[in-house]
């Protein structure tokens, strides 16, 4: 009876989480058909067409931030912008960072036109450079941010729509949350086989009833590639 009070309060937690949050979540991901983003060896560039990438430019554009994590901050030090866009904005960036790694360097901070967040765990060292004008540090109360923490801490600076662009643990991250509303599945017609690095970390799945599930609301040609634009069942039915 106590289990069943605690998990019924757990589920009342959750649906008032995503109530009270304004956020609209995406989640973008590029992957070949059997779900790789990358070789074994870290190499991404590039696993789809020039097409889907001009899409994904887009839909940087269509969203208020844009949000990765340290991984792929690290391996493939993205600049994080809009190109090819007319009148294109470059949106907010977010840059999940539990540790603190983010180097002075990093091609995301070298726009002054556009702010950065940078997210980071309570016990990451405090950085041994002065952060630019365009730089805000957020500081988190765990020592990993909570995805539903830091939405709410978005919306105080009046964003209300987020692309997250991975890496596997933060897009993990964010589908265990239950906090993702659209997901934008570009395949390429390539197989890299089990050496390749997956689009989605640990979820903790062990039963097919335990699965997310979604729903396909419009597939769109991208010759060669394929997109596929997703829900979660569950917001359908909101």
């Amino acid at each position: 009876m106590k289990t069943e009070k605690l998990h019924r309060n757990f589920l009342i937690f959750e649906f008032l989480k995503r109530k009270n949050l304004k956020m609209h979540v995406s989640l973008k991901v590029a992957a070949t058909l059997d779900g790789k983003i990358a070789t074994g060896s870290g190499i991404s560039k590039w696993i789809t067409s020039a097409k889907s990438r001009q899409l994904v430019h887009r839909l940087r554009h269509e969203h208020q931030a844009i949000l990765i994590g340290s991984e792929t901050l690290l391996k493939d030090n993205p600049s994080l912008n809009t190109r090819g866009i007319h009148q294109g904005t470059s949106p907010i960036k977010v840059i999940m960072d539990g540790r603190g790694r983010m180097p002075r360097q990093a091609k995301c901070l070298r726009d002054d036109e556009s702010t950065t967040i940078w997210v980071v765990g309570r016990k990451a060292p405090d950085p041994d450079w002065e952060l630019p004008a365009n730089l805000i540090r957020l500081i988190s109360p765990g020592v990993r941010p909570e995805i539903s923490w830091l939405l709410f801490q978005l919306e105080n600076f009046d964003i209300h729509s987020i692309l997250v662009e991975g890496g596997a643990q933060v897009h993990a991250s964010f589908l265990k949350s239950k906090l993702v509303d659209k997901i934008y599945l570009f395949l390429a017609p390539r197989i890299l086989g089990n050496e390749g690095l997956s689009w989605c970390g640990e979820l903790e799945i062990e039963s097919l009833m335990d699965t997310l599930n979604y729903k396909i609301i419009r597939i769109e040609q991208l010759n060669p590639d394929l997109l596929l634009e997703l829900q979660p069942i569950e917001r359908l039915n909101d």
